[in-house]
Protein backbone atom coordinates (compact mmCIF):
# COMPACT_ATOMS: atom_id res chain seq x y z
CA UNK A 1 0.00 0.00 0.00
CA UNK A 2 2.72 2.39 0.88
CA UNK A 3 3.99 1.68 -2.19
CA UNK A 4 1.76 2.48 -4.37
CA UNK A 5 1.18 5.94 -2.16
CA UNK A 6 4.79 6.48 -3.23
CA UNK A 7 4.28 6.23 -6.74
CA UNK A 8 0.97 7.73 -6.89
CA UNK A 9 3.05 10.84 -5.58
CA UNK A 10 5.75 10.59 -8.04
CA UNK A 11 3.57 10.59 -10.64
CA UNK A 12 1.46 13.71 -9.17
CA UNK A 13 5.18 15.17 -8.66
CA UNK A 14 5.61 14.46 -12.28
CA UNK A 15 2.56 15.56 -13.28
CA UNK A 16 2.67 18.78 -12.03
CA UNK A 17 6.26 19.46 -13.68
CA UNK A 18 4.99 18.52 -16.87
CA UNK A 19 2.25 21.06 -16.41
CA UNK A 20 4.44 23.92 -15.20
CA UNK A 21 6.91 23.48 -17.81
CA UNK A 22 3.97 23.66 -20.55
CA UNK A 23 3.06 26.88 -18.98
CA UNK A 24 6.80 28.09 -19.23
CA UNK A 25 6.65 26.98 -22.73
CA UNK A 26 3.04 28.80 -23.30
CA UNK A 27 4.39 31.81 -21.68
CA UNK A 28 7.99 32.03 -24.17
CA UNK A 29 5.51 31.31 -27.26
CA UNK A 30 3.04 34.01 -26.30
CA UNK A 31 6.72 36.50 -26.33
CA UNK A 32 7.47 35.42 -29.32
CA UNK A 33 4.38 36.08 -31.20
CA UNK A 34 3.43 39.64 -29.50
CA UNK A 35 7.58 40.05 -30.63
CA UNK A 36 6.53 39.75 -34.02
CA UNK A 37 3.33 41.61 -34.10
CA UNK A 38 5.34 44.70 -32.39
CA UNK A 39 8.03 44.59 -34.40
CA UNK A 40 6.19 44.59 -37.85
CA UNK A 41 4.69 48.00 -36.49
CA UNK A 42 5.52 50.55 -39.28
CA UNK A 43 5.92 53.44 -37.31
CA UNK A 44 6.86 51.50 -33.83
CA UNK A 45 10.26 50.64 -32.13
CA UNK A 46 13.38 52.25 -34.65
CA UNK A 47 15.42 49.71 -36.41
CA UNK A 48 18.35 51.72 -35.19
CA UNK A 49 17.22 51.36 -31.71
CA UNK A 50 16.85 47.78 -31.86
CA UNK A 51 20.08 47.13 -33.73
CA UNK A 52 21.34 48.62 -30.29
CA UNK A 53 19.62 46.93 -28.01
CA UNK A 54 21.83 44.52 -25.53
CA UNK A 55 18.65 42.70 -24.47
CA UNK A 56 14.54 42.34 -24.71
CA UNK A 57 12.12 41.55 -22.67
CA UNK A 58 8.48 40.92 -23.17
CA UNK A 59 5.32 40.64 -20.88
CA UNK A 60 2.66 39.26 -22.36
CA UNK A 61 -0.86 39.52 -22.25
CA UNK A 62 -0.65 41.29 -18.91
CA UNK A 63 -4.14 41.99 -17.17
CA UNK A 64 -4.53 46.02 -16.43
CA UNK A 65 -6.49 45.46 -13.29
CA UNK A 66 -3.84 42.88 -12.29
CA UNK A 67 -1.04 45.13 -12.55
CA UNK A 68 -2.84 48.18 -10.80
CA UNK A 69 -3.96 45.78 -7.90
CA UNK A 70 -0.26 47.21 -6.00
CA UNK A 71 2.34 44.81 -5.10
CA UNK A 72 1.57 42.92 -8.58
CA UNK A 73 3.26 40.44 -10.61
CA UNK A 74 3.71 39.60 -14.40
CA UNK A 75 5.61 37.32 -16.04
CA UNK A 76 7.56 37.53 -19.35
CA UNK A 77 11.14 36.45 -20.59
CA UNK A 78 14.15 38.55 -21.70
CA UNK A 79 16.48 37.30 -23.85
CA UNK A 80 20.09 38.66 -24.86
CA UNK A 81 22.66 38.99 -27.62
CA UNK A 82 25.21 36.30 -27.01
CA UNK A 83 29.08 36.69 -27.24
CA UNK A 84 31.36 38.68 -24.90
CA UNK A 85 30.71 42.11 -26.33
CA UNK A 86 27.05 41.04 -26.19
CA UNK A 87 27.67 41.31 -30.57
CA UNK A 88 26.52 37.32 -31.33
CA UNK A 89 23.08 35.85 -31.97
CA UNK A 90 20.19 36.15 -29.60
CA UNK A 91 20.70 33.36 -26.78
CA UNK A 92 18.40 31.26 -24.67
CA UNK A 93 15.67 34.03 -23.38
CA UNK A 94 15.27 33.84 -19.30
CA UNK A 95 11.88 34.05 -17.53
CA UNK A 96 11.50 37.62 -15.70
CA UNK A 97 8.61 39.22 -13.87
CA UNK A 98 8.22 42.55 -13.85
CA UNK A 99 6.66 44.01 -10.50
CA UNK A 100 4.85 46.83 -9.67
CA UNK A 101 5.53 47.11 -5.52
CA UNK A 102 3.56 49.36 -4.18
CA UNK A 103 3.60 51.98 -7.61
CA UNK A 104 -0.27 52.44 -8.99
CA UNK A 105 -0.31 52.41 -12.67
CA UNK A 106 -3.27 53.62 -14.65
CA UNK A 107 -3.74 52.24 -18.46
CA UNK A 108 -6.94 52.57 -20.54
CA UNK A 109 -7.65 49.00 -21.62
CA UNK A 110 -8.43 45.51 -20.53
CA UNK A 111 -5.05 44.31 -21.37
CA UNK A 112 -1.11 45.33 -22.87
CA UNK A 113 1.96 43.62 -24.08
CA UNK A 114 4.71 45.31 -22.49
CA UNK A 115 8.59 45.52 -24.02
CA UNK A 116 11.72 46.57 -22.66
CA UNK A 117 14.79 47.17 -24.20
CA UNK A 118 18.31 47.33 -22.44
CA UNK A 119 20.53 49.58 -24.24
CA UNK A 120 24.09 48.80 -22.69
CA UNK A 121 26.34 45.85 -21.87
CA UNK A 122 26.31 47.05 -17.97
CA UNK A 123 22.78 47.44 -17.11
CA UNK A 124 22.30 43.78 -19.17
CA UNK A 125 24.60 42.72 -16.52
CA UNK A 126 22.85 44.12 -13.95
CA UNK A 127 19.49 42.97 -14.94
CA UNK A 128 20.88 39.02 -15.23
CA UNK A 129 22.61 39.68 -11.56
CA UNK A 130 20.12 41.30 -9.59
CA UNK A 131 16.80 43.15 -9.78
CA UNK A 132 16.33 46.55 -11.63
CA UNK A 133 14.07 48.98 -10.80
CA UNK A 134 12.90 51.27 -13.44
CA UNK A 135 13.44 55.21 -12.49
CA UNK A 136 15.22 58.34 -13.52
CA UNK A 137 17.41 60.93 -11.69
CA UNK A 138 15.77 64.15 -13.04
CA UNK A 139 17.99 66.30 -10.76
CA UNK A 140 21.42 64.16 -11.79
CA UNK A 141 20.33 64.00 -15.83
CA UNK A 142 20.19 60.26 -15.39
CA UNK A 143 17.73 57.67 -16.68
CA UNK A 144 17.66 54.47 -15.78
CA UNK A 145 14.35 53.36 -17.59
CA UNK A 146 12.17 56.36 -19.91
CA UNK A 147 9.18 55.54 -22.78
CA UNK A 148 10.78 54.76 -25.76
CA UNK A 149 10.51 56.57 -28.72
CA UNK A 150 8.75 55.84 -31.75
CA UNK A 151 10.09 55.73 -35.48
CA UNK A 152 7.85 59.33 -36.25
CA UNK A 153 9.73 61.07 -33.13
CA UNK A 154 13.40 59.32 -33.70
CA UNK A 155 13.32 60.78 -38.04
CA UNK A 156 12.35 64.24 -36.79
CA UNK A 157 15.05 64.60 -33.96
CA UNK A 158 18.46 65.84 -34.37
CA UNK A 159 19.73 64.11 -31.23
CA UNK A 160 19.82 60.84 -31.52
CA UNK A 161 20.91 59.81 -28.18
CA UNK A 162 19.53 57.12 -26.48
CA UNK A 163 17.42 58.54 -23.45
CA UNK A 164 18.32 55.84 -21.29
CA UNK A 165 19.63 52.37 -20.08
CA UNK A 166 16.17 50.71 -20.50
CA UNK A 167 13.44 52.00 -23.29
CA UNK A 168 9.93 50.92 -22.26
CA UNK A 169 6.64 50.36 -24.74
CA UNK A 170 3.51 49.39 -24.42
CA UNK A 171 0.82 47.85 -26.55
CA UNK A 172 -2.88 47.98 -25.68
CA UNK A 173 -5.75 47.75 -27.91
CA UNK A 174 -3.84 48.05 -30.76
CA UNK A 175 -2.50 51.08 -29.86
CA UNK A 176 1.60 51.22 -29.87
CA UNK A 177 3.70 53.87 -27.96
CA UNK A 178 6.23 54.86 -25.60
CA UNK A 179 5.02 54.17 -21.65
CA UNK A 180 6.44 54.92 -18.24
CA UNK A 181 7.53 52.49 -15.90
CA UNK A 182 9.10 54.20 -13.34
CA UNK A 183 9.11 52.24 -9.75
CA UNK A 184 8.38 49.09 -11.42
CA UNK A 185 10.92 46.22 -10.52
CA UNK A 186 12.66 43.92 -13.44
CA UNK A 187 13.71 40.53 -11.81
CA UNK A 188 14.66 36.73 -12.51
CA UNK A 189 11.85 34.65 -11.85
CA UNK A 190 13.89 31.63 -11.04
CA UNK A 191 10.95 29.23 -10.09
CA UNK A 192 9.67 29.97 -13.79
CA UNK A 193 13.39 29.26 -15.48
CA UNK A 194 14.05 25.86 -13.03
CA UNK A 195 10.61 24.26 -14.47
CA UNK A 196 11.09 25.50 -18.29
CA UNK A 197 14.97 24.51 -18.37
CA UNK A 198 14.36 21.29 -15.82
CA UNK A 199 16.77 22.97 -12.75
CA UNK A 200 17.51 25.91 -11.17
CA UNK A 201 19.48 28.38 -13.02
CA UNK A 202 20.34 31.79 -12.57
CA UNK A 203 19.69 34.30 -15.36
CA UNK A 204 23.34 34.90 -15.41
CA UNK A 205 23.84 31.06 -16.11
CA UNK A 206 21.03 30.53 -18.79
CA UNK A 207 22.18 33.81 -20.46
CA UNK A 208 25.78 34.34 -20.13
CA UNK A 209 27.41 30.93 -19.61
CA UNK A 210 25.22 29.22 -22.32
CA UNK A 211 24.35 26.59 -19.70
CA UNK A 212 21.13 24.99 -21.32
CA UNK A 213 19.94 24.86 -24.89
CA UNK A 214 17.26 26.99 -26.24
CA UNK A 215 13.93 25.23 -26.11
CA UNK A 216 11.79 25.10 -29.24
CA UNK A 217 9.39 27.55 -27.51
CA UNK A 218 12.58 29.87 -26.69
CA UNK A 219 13.84 29.24 -30.27
CA UNK A 220 10.66 31.01 -31.29
CA UNK A 221 11.27 34.04 -29.33
CA UNK A 222 14.93 34.33 -30.50
CA UNK A 223 14.42 33.31 -33.83
CA UNK A 224 12.49 36.79 -34.33
CA UNK A 225 15.19 38.78 -32.95
CA UNK A 226 17.31 36.91 -35.11
CA UNK A 227 15.65 37.41 -38.08
CA UNK A 228 14.86 41.70 -37.40
CA UNK A 229 18.05 42.58 -35.71
CA UNK A 230 20.71 40.18 -36.55
CA UNK A 231 23.62 42.19 -35.97
CA UNK A 232 24.49 44.65 -33.33
CA UNK A 233 25.16 48.23 -34.51
CA UNK A 234 27.56 48.93 -31.47
CA UNK A 235 29.38 46.40 -32.54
Amino acid sequence: MRRWTALARIGLLLAGLVWAQGKGDEQLQKCARVLNEILDIPDGIPRNILDRAQCVAVFPDVSIHGFESGAASVRGAMTCRSGANFSGPWGAPAMYSLQTGDVELKFIGRAADFVLLIMNAEMAKTALRSNVVLRGNLARGEHTAAPGPMVKDWQVTADRTIPAEILTYRRSRGIFGGVSLEGCVLRAHDESNATVYGRRLTAWQIVRENAVATTPAGAAMTGVLNEKSPRNLLK
